[in-house]
């Protein structure tokens, strides 16, 4: 073998080694359960109301995801509302504030969402994703949003009982299992 076919079979080995990382890299990062604005579409302003999409990787070789749960930032709880879907059934917690709305109507504040799929062909296949639509209004104040997300997986039996549950709560920079973020910054003086 000569000099250039050594370097050339070791110039393709080291390519075929960064591409294998390169593609494992965005599966970790790109996965997740995470919630992101969906309509308006880039920077989250204060005080607006807008529309955001929970979505849930199933990361899983062979087991499908059937449940989702979501806490509800404090700072969103009074308006927060959540879009039906036919085949995932939608659990509400929510509590009463004690306080009345414009129209006298009581004000809840909602603190947990949960989805779950109410067929075995509604559930998140292997190599699939799950998205889900919510609406709030954004706090008057730039903060941070952070939403604890739990995804429950079907055992390795293939039932939901005793699921598999990864929850998606840890520190966004340095966990495995970052919560979901969402930053939302001071809209523009009005001229």
């Amino acid at each position: 073998m000569s000099i250039r076919t050594k370097s050339g079979a070791a110039f393709a080995a080291a390519v075929v080694s960064a591409g294998a990382v390169a593609l494992a890299v965005p599966a970790l990062s790109s996965g997740h359960a995470t919630v992101s604005a969906l309509q308006p579409q880039g920077t989250v302003l204060t005080a607006a109301r807008g529309t955001f999409a929970v979505r849930a990787s199933n990361e899983r070789e062979s087991q499908s995801t059937w449940k989702i749960l979501m806490d509800v930032p404090a700072a969103i709880q009074e308006s927060f509302s959540v879009r039906q879907s036919p085949d995932w059934k939608v659990r509400i917690q929510r509590v009463d504030t004690g306080r009345r709305g414009e129209s006298s109507s009581k004000i809840f504040a909602i603190r947990r969402v949960s989805w779950t799929a109410r067929t075995a062909e509604a559930e998140i296949e292997p190599g699939m994703f799950g998205e889900w639509s919510v609406r709030w209004a954004n706090p008057a104040t730039a903060q941070k949003l952070c939403f604890g997300i739990s995804q429950y997986y079907r055992n390795a039996q293939g039932k939901r009982i005793k699921p598999d549950i990864v929850n998606w709560t840890g520190d966004p920079a340095t966990s495995e299992t970052p919560r979901s973020c969402i930053d939302v910054v001071a809209a523009p003086a009005a001229p």
